[in-house]
C-alpha cells in the first residue's frame, strides 16, 4: 500500500488518487490511472510553457509594431519556437490520445492543426513583410494562438 502524497493517508489496494480532487478514486487500477495523472501534469506544465512563449511573442510583436520596426531574427526565432512547441503538442497528443476519454478528436486536433497553420503562415508573412505590419501579424497570430491553447486545454481536460 502506498501513501497518498497530498493527504498522507494509506491508499486502499487497487485505488489511486483522483486527478480532480485529492481523495482516492474507488475502483481505479494503479498502473494506467497513475500514468493518466502524470500525463495531466505534463500537459499542465506544457500548457504553461506554451502560454509563456505565446505571451513573449505577442508582447514583443506589439512593441516592435509600435516602434515601427520589421520583424527581426530574434522575433522570428520566438515564432519558430512557438511553432515547434505546437508541433510537439500535436505529437504528444497523438501519442496520449489512446489513454483519454471524452475528447472529441476532430475538435481537439482541428484546434491543434489550425494553431500550427496560423503560426506557420504568420511567421512566413512576418518574414516577407518588411514594414511594421510584419510584427503586427505575429501579434495577431499570438493572440489567436493563445485563445486556441486555452480552448485545447478545456477540450482535453
Amino acid at each position: 500500500m502506498g501513501t497518498d502524497p497530498i493527504l498522507g493517508r494509506e491508499g486502499k489496494c487497487g485505488q489511486v488518487q483522483c486527478p480532480i480532487s485529492p481523495r482516492i478514486a474507488p475502483g481505479s487500477g494503479s498502473g494506467a490511472a497513475g500514468a493518466v495523472i502524470r500525463l495531466e501534469r505534463v500537459f499542465t506544465v506544457f500548457t504553461i510553457v506554451l502560454y509563456a512563449v505565446t505571451a513573449v511573442l505577442t508582447v514583443w510583436s506589439i512593441v516592435d509594431t509600435i516602434r515601427n520596426r520589421p520583424a527581426g531574427k530574434m522575433l522570428l526565432g520566438v515564432a519558430a519556437l512557438l511553432l515547434l512547441l505546437l508541433i510537439v503538442q500535436l505529437v504528444v497528443s497523438i501519442v496520449a490520445f489512446s489513454s483519454t476519454h471524452d475528447v472529441d478528436p476532430l475538435l481537439f486536433f482541428g484546434y491543434v492543426i489550425t494553431a500550427i497553420l496560423v503560426m506557420a503562415l504568420a511567421g512566413f508573412w512576418a518574414f516577407a513583410e518588411l514594414s511594421r505590419w510584419g510584427p503586427g501579424v505575429l501579434a495577431a497570430a499570438g493572440l489567436t494562438v493563445a485563445v486556441m491553447i486555452e480552448r485545447m486545454d478545456q477540450i482535453w481536460l
